[in-house]
């Protein structure tokens, strides 16, 4: 074996044990902590309790716990009614599981539709695993991997009507899925969208028959809770607005007004551009859309794994962009977050993320690299 198949197989080897390290971190901070799992306020529903209303009105017993506030839809208390039944310690241990799952399994998902196979997919795969965020996620308890999950199984049924239920789901977290829901919808995709509407709605009005909450308070108490309970995140158009200390009873409306105009641009460069677009390309840049327009902390990064698995089909500068974008957020700004939280910080790296997404619409018609891993070229084919 050449000295240089030897120096790849243990680039390898080291990925691997990466992988394994930040998994068992984030795993291990899931069962001490899992702050962000909406378990508690899932608790409160069970028990025929409004989460949102209990939260508004000063969560008295202090019994919404931790940072679980529910500034969710309430499809999302209705699918994690089984945890409830759970003592937290149980619950938080299987979300865990839930959680290291379906990350596996979407990275599984996206890299094979990218076309990787073998051990260049099991290292794309390792290599998420490494990222910050996905150790966030996992130790936080966030439901934003779910998301993921569900959207991308939306993005890949969304001619049947069977993809309106990933839709529905990956729903619940609005912030990530508002960019994807209004392109399908763009795309006339009536019947999938007809399903993610009926459920959504069914959820409703499950949520105000087990509350007995008001159609209009179960309407509205979801943004209401996330007004009040989401402050400043990492690199994002809101977050912006947030940071700026306007007055409070215009900073939230002018934040939400900002994070839509973000979206209508983006999503207006996107379809001027679609026809030279494939569909991983445009799943790809509707999540980092979503990610410099509405609220998103570190963990959220997640969603830039569809840009990492479609990165590596293009071409030579638009990879390099893609990469080092992912990069930044994946592996550096872990170590230098607590120096990102002025004003201009948070405006540089929106306005940066906005710049990476119009770079890569631009070069679209780069001639395109071949789709295979450039780092690991000999020992991915042993």
């Amino acid at each position: 074996m050449s000295f240089r198949r030897k120096l790849n197989g243990a680039g390898l080897v080291l990925l691997y044990v990466s992988a394994a390290i930040s998994v068992v971190k984030g795993v291990y901070f899931a069962l001490q902590y899992s702050q962000d799992f909406q378990w508690s306020p899932s608790v409160l529903f069970v028990q025929g309790v409004d989460p949102y209303k209990w939260y508004l009105t000063g969560n008295a017993d202090s019994k919404i716990i931790l940072s679980q506030e529910p500034n969710y839809l309430p499809l999302l208390y209705e699918l994690l009614a089984p945890f409830a039944l759970m003592p937290w310690i149980v619950a938080k241990a299987v979300w865990a599981f839930c959680n290291l799952t379906m990350a596996v399994t979407t990275a599984f998902i996206l890299s094979r539709d990218s076309g990787f196979r073998g051990a260049v997919q099991a290292a794309l795969i390792a290599v998420f695993l490494s990222a910050s965020p996905l150790a966030h996620t996992l130790g936080n308890g966030q439901q934003s991997l779910m998301c993921l999950f569900a959207l991308t199984l939306a993005w890949r049924g969304q001619a049947r009507s069977a993809g309106g239920i990933g839709m529905a789901v990956g729903a619940v977290k609005y912030s990530i899925a508002l960019p994807v829901g209004l392109w399908l919808l763009f795309q006339r995709r009536f019947s999938a969208m007809g399903v993610a509407s009926l459920i959504c709605l069914l959820a409703l009005a499950v949520f105000v028959w087990v509350t007995g909450a008001g159609l209009s308070e179960a309407l509205l108490e979801p943004l209401r809770v996330g007004a009040s309970a989401t402050h400043i995140g990492l690199a994002d158009a809101m977050s912006f607005i947030r940071s700026l200390n306007l007055d409070p009873s215009r900073s939230s409306r002018m934040a939400y007004l900002v994070g839509l105009l973000t979206t209508s641009f983006g999503m207006a460069l996107l379809w001027r551009a679609r026809n030279r677009l494939d569909q991983g390309d445009l799943f790809a840049l509707l999540c980092v859309l979503s990610l410099f327009a509405f609220f998103h902390n570190l963990y959220d990064y997640v969603l830039l794994l569809p840009l990492f698995c479609r990165a590596f089909r293009w071409g030579t500068w638009r990879r390099a962009i893609a990469l080092g974008y992912i990069g930044f957020f994946w592996f550096v700004v872990q170590f230098v977050e607590p120096w990102l939280k002025s004003s201009a910080a948070i405006a540089l790296m929106a306005l940066g993320s906005a710049t990476v997404f119009v770079l890569i619409v631009l070069l679209v018609g780069e001639r395109a690299a071949s789709a295979a891993l450039p780092v690991i070229p000999s020992a991915a084919r042993a």
